[in-house]
Order: structure tokens, then sequence, then C-alpha cells
């Protein structure tokens, strides 16, 4: 029997330990939206796939759907945010954050590709950008509500209009957050309670 290959950009959000060398992977992916997936063996020093399934990465992966499970065949990692992040302990800390969430709010494998290019804007934008304590704080809250905006939580306001507008970054963004910032927190809060994630 053959099975169809599928090949997409995605995040690798947290990996699994199985049985005595496997793993599962918790994939945000642009094409096939969120997916648990399986590799075998991936824990063993001779593992091919294991340097590129690393957790916090950014890549291209391929994948074939069995009868009960998705398996990861090829991995290539573009960019992993550990290694970018690890001496900026602040931003270290919003990526674990927000890749920890990601799992928890997203059901099933919808596609979400508006969502994926939210998520892949801002942490380039964050990548590239130095930023300070305040306005790492800011960049969290905004990433935090469009999340959960565009998966129907948060509804675009006046007052967010800017901000939920579209999903670019730049430094005005950040002023008009400063003056929504408590209006923001008290509309995630909301949202992750409404949402039952809080």
């Amino acid at each position: 029997m053959s099975y169809h290959v599928y090949t997409t950009e995605g995040y690798i959000l947290k990996g699994v330990p199985h049985g005595e060398a496997d793993k599962f992977y918790y994939i945000f992916t642009r094409d096939l939206g969120l997916i648990f997936a399986h590799a075998k063996s991936v824990r063993k020093i001779e593992s091919k796939l294991s340097p590129s399934l690393q957790d916090f990465s950014i890549g291209t992966y391929s994948f074939i759907k069995g009868k009960s499970q998705w398996k990861i065949t090829h991995a290539n990692t573009v960019q992993n945010y550990y290694d970018v992040f690890r001496r900026e302990k602040q931003k270290m800390a919003v990526c674990s954050r927000i890749f920890s969430f990601l799992p928890l709010c997203i059901t099933g494998e919808e596609i979400h590709i508006p969502l994926f290019s939210a998520v892949h804007t801002a942490f380039t934008y964050l990548q590239n950008t130095h930023l300070t304590p305040e306005e790492i704080f800011l960049f969290e809250c905004i990433v935090m509500l469009r999340i959960q905006f565009h998966l129907g939580y948060v509804v675009a306001t006046p007052e967010f209009k800017d901000i939920l507008n579209d999903d670019t970054w730049n430094p005005a963004l950040f002023v008009d957050a400063d003056t929504q910032k408590k209006r923001m927190i008290q509309e995630i809060n909301r949202a992750l309670k409404e949402s039952h994630l809080s």
C-alpha cells in the first residue's frame, strides 16, 4: 500500500517521549493545522531525524498518515528558537509560553493558515528586532490577543482595531498597545476563562 506524503512548514511545539526510543510531537503546521505525529527511534544516537526535531524549531516536515496516527518521514529545521534566544532570557520565556499555549488552544486538525501566518510574522519580528523589557511584555500581550482573535475567542472591537487589523509589526503598534495594556490583559484573561484554558 502506498501512502501520500504531506510536506509543509511547521513549528515543533513539544516533543513527548514514547517507549524506549520513540517520540511524539505536537507540530503546528501551515497546511495541516496542529498534528500529533510519531517519530520512530528518534531518541537513538544514530537517528537522522533527531537533530531536526528539536522543540521550539521551525522547519519543513514531511508526514504520512497511517491508520491511526501521523508519522514523520523527513525533517529539515530552518531555525531553532532555543539557539536564537538562549542568551535573551525574557524572549526565551515568551517563546516558551506561546509554544506551550498553542497546543492547548487549537482543537483538532483544522487548518489555520491566518493563525500560522500571525505566529510566523511575530517570531520573525521578535528574532530580528531589539526590544526593551516592557516592549517584550507588550509583544506577548499582542501575540496572545492575536492568537485568540484568529481562533474566534476575541472580537476586533474599536479599541483593538489597530492591533488586530492585520498581523504586521512596527514601533507604532507598541505605542497603541501600551495605551490599551490594561484592557488587553482583561480581554486575554476573559477569553482564557471562556475557552476553559485558565
